[in-house]
């Protein structure tokens, strides 16, 4: 009789670990396991130059965050405070890596901004203070010394098409860590 109860204490053992086992395996491959898999998958692609239409950068948000705009001020500050943003969870948290913070999709164009009347924008609304802009791209896309005052470092990178946001429907906002700094790209 004694060795039936070790034999009922063992099945009851081998059941629970199969039931845990069982639990875990499906937890992995209902996510966990498969985003891991796609995301390896998609950075060893990308390394290599293959870029697969359903493999996005990391951290790209799932949906560009759609925007309207009035004048070219509205546009200016706006992408100003995302950009803060961008920079002071950047900074805060000491990322390792690059991320994109946000992806802006414009459906209506007020008109052109210029780094330079970008940095403007920002000065005027006291955003040099978190991020400063010391260096700006001129329409040419020559790096020149910005004419007013927003600090003495230059912590945005603009990757403008043109250098001008003119008629671009998307506009993603980085930071990058090899640069340390904000890339606004569109």
């Amino acid at each position: 009789m004694g060795s039936r109860k070790g034999f009922e204490l063992d099945l009851i053992g081998i059941m629970l670990v199969a039931l845990v086992g069982l639990g875990i395996l499906i937890f992995f491959v209902s996510g966990t396991l498969r985003d891991s898999v796609e995301q390896g998958f998609c950075y060893l692609t990308q390394k290599i130059g293959i870029n697969p239409s359903w493999c996005r950068p990391p951290g790209i948000p799932m949906e560009a965050i759609p925007v309207e705009y009035r004048t070219v001020n509205d546009m200016g500050v706006n992408l100003a405070a995302y950009s803060i943003k961008c920079w002071m969870e950047a900074s805060k948290s000491e990322k390792k890596k690059d991320t994109v913070c946000f992806e802006l999709f414009i459906k209506n164009h007020p008109g052109r901004l210029s780094e330079e009347d970008f940095t403007k924008i920002m000065e005027s609304g006291g955003g040099c203070e978190a991020l400063q802009n010391y260096m700006v791209k001129d329409d040419s896309g020559n790096l020149v010394e910005f004419s007013g005052d927003c600090g003495d470092k230059d912590e945005i990178d603009w990757q403008i098409f043109g250098n001008v946001i003119s008629d671009q429907a998307l506009i993603r906002i980085e930071y990058d860590t090899t640069l340390n700094k904000i890339v606004i790209k569109g």
